[in-house]
């Protein structure tokens, strides 16, 4: 299977974990890297911090086309959304259009309010048009069930022996 993982590839245990997984499994597997979307200068690196916290700007725009194009000329058969506020829901809506399944994870609660309910705008939405979306904590299956989702399940934390 084709499989693309989007998410900030920073830390090992976080969405390089899921892609090496993947891997370790025989899978095609592909990253789009979000950390990858950042200023070189201390300009450059303020605005993008910016950008980060708001969720809004040309960087955010310019992402969710660079990975619809991806999603064009890789054409996987599932994208895993690992942690990503940033990615529109009409981002989500147009990778569907390849056939491609989209699953989402998020270890935050995006109904804490923290940093900002505002801040999880975009995943809320995406959440919608995913084919089926991950939380971390079992009281998120039913705060997504109240806006509407149905299509969610708990993924606990997972071991990673070569970390652990």
């Amino acid at each position: 299977m084709k499989i693309l993982i989007v998410g900030e590839f920073v830390y090992e245990m976080y969405a390089n974990a899921l892609f090496n997984a993947f891997k370790k499994l025989g899978e095609e597997v592909s990253s789009f890297e979000l950390n990858k979307y950042s200023g070189s200068n201390a300009f450059s690196k303020f605005v993008n911090k910016l950008q980060n916290r708001l969720l809004v700007g040309p960087k955010i725009s310019r992402l969710n086309n660079d990975l619809v194009e991806q999603v064009r000329v890789q054409k996987p058969e599932l994208i895993f959304l690992y942690r990503t506020p940033q990615i529109y829901a009409n981002t989500v809506i147009e990778i569907k259009k390849f056939g491609t399944k989209v699953f989402s994870y998020n270890n935050d609660n995006p109904f804490s309010g923290i940093p900002t309910l505002k801040y999880w705008r975009h995943y809320l939405k995406a959440a919608g048009f995913c084919d089926h979306n991950f939380v971390y904590r079992e009281r998120n299956v039913s705060d997504f069930k109240k806006v509407g989702i149905e299509n969610v399940s708990v993924l606990k934390s997972y071991y990673t022996r070569w970390r652990n």
